[in-house]
């Protein structure tokens, strides 16, 4: 059986029409660990916020709860008075 290959010669290809990485001088996984070092770090600081959020909201909650309370057995105290 005679085999007829029609494909080019390969040859050297030319650089330049293409995009290409420029060289690291550090490992490409490297640079990965730290950019999720950096993003996990963010997402801790900011859920570290929410939680700080979270507490001083619920403060904030118990203080108003305790402020209506007082003021009720006040207007409770004040209904009784007779002008």
């Amino acid at each position: 059986m005679i085999r007829i290959n029609l494909a080019p010669v390969e040859t050297r290809r030319r650089r330049g029409a293409g995009f290409t990485l420029p060289a690291l001088p550090i490992g490409l996984g490297l640079l990965f660990a730290v950019v999720y070092g950096v993003a996990v770090l963010g997402v801790g600081y900011w859920w570290w916020g929410l939680v700080a959020e979270k507490s001083r909201l619920i403060a904030e909650n118990d203080r108003t709860t305790k402020e209506t309370d007082t003021l009720k057995v006040t207007l409770g105290q004040g209904a009784n008075v007779k002008a």
